[in-house]
Parts: structure tokens; sequence; C-alpha cells
């Protein structure tokens, strides 16, 4: 489906039945202007909504096994003129729970998280989980002994480190 939509506009989309859900994050279409994810596909009956602020072309697709060659679109956001631009402020991240025991989530918001790795707190790499995309992100942490540990991500905007402990 190719949408029209205005600067500052919302889109939703409505999944009625089967397993969906909505990619254009940077690492699936690096020439969208911002990424946006709603997470692994899910099944049953659920929306969800994702704000355009920045004016381009945005492509998606659902990431469902076989579905992005049939199921895809994309959205062109035009600039509104005379529109007051606001410099969209990112949420920070957070992690739970904190200390972890097996599962930690991350929720990074609107950000597009290229790298991921698990650092000792004296700074040497302990595990690289492999998980990238924006949203929330799941992390395992069942192989980590018992200790302090940083979160180490990185987007366009730089790296980020978090703090935590596995129980």
């Amino acid at each position: 489906m190719d949408l029209v939509v205005d600067q500052g506009d919302t889109v939703r989309w409505v999944n009625v039945s089967g397993t969906h859900n909505v990619n254009g994050s940077l690492a699936t279409f690096p020439a969208n202007p911002v990424g946006f994810f709603s997470g692994i596909p899910e099944n049953g009956s659920y929306h969800w909504d994702q704000a355009f602020i920045m004016p381009g072309l945005y492509n998606y697709h659902c990431d469902s096994q076989g579905h992005a060659t049939t199921q895809f679109g994309s959205i062109t956001v035009t600039e509104v003129e005379n529109a007051v631009h606001e410099t969209a402020t990112l949420t920070p991240i957070t992690l739970h729970p904190n200390p972890v025991s097996s599962t930690l989530f991350v929720n990074i918001g609107q950000r597009a998280i290229n790298v991921v790795t698990i650092l000792g707190v004296d700074g040497r790499l302990i595990a690289s989980p492999g998980v990238k995309g924006n949203g929330m992100l799941t992390i395992g942490t069942e192989d980590l002994a018992k200790g302090n540990y940083i979160l180490h991500m990185e987007d366009s905007s730089g790296p980020h480190n978090i703090p935590f402990s596995k129980q």
C-alpha cells in the first residue's frame, strides 16, 4: 500500500487476523528518514500507530515468513508549509528488570540501534547478543554469570552505555 500523508500525521496499522508486524527500521530500510518498527510479528487483533514528523519517503514490510514479498508499502510524508518545526526529543533508554535473571527488556523508543554488546565493568567484551532494531529489544542473559555489566548500544547519535546487574 502506498500512502501520502502530511507532516505530523499518524498512520494506524490494524491486524485483524494472522501473524504480522510493521518493519520500517533503518536496519532494513536505510534510506528511510527515520526508522519505525512495531516489534516482532504478533498474532490476533491489534493496532499499531506511528506518527511521521520528518518529511520524506518511508518504506516498510511485514517480517512474517514470506510476507515481505506481498505485504509491503510506502508512506510519503509531505512537508506542511508554515509548519512549526519542533526538535524531536527521544525518550530515555530504559531497561528492566534490573537486576535481571534471564531476560533483559530494553525500551529504546524511536532509536534505531545498530550495535548491542554486553561489557564487563572493566570494558572487556562479554557477549554480542546480535539484536538490532527499534522499539523494545529482548536480550537473553541466561549465560551471564552473576555480577555487574554494561549494556553498550550504538545508534546514529552515538554510543549509549547503561549499567545493569545479573542476579
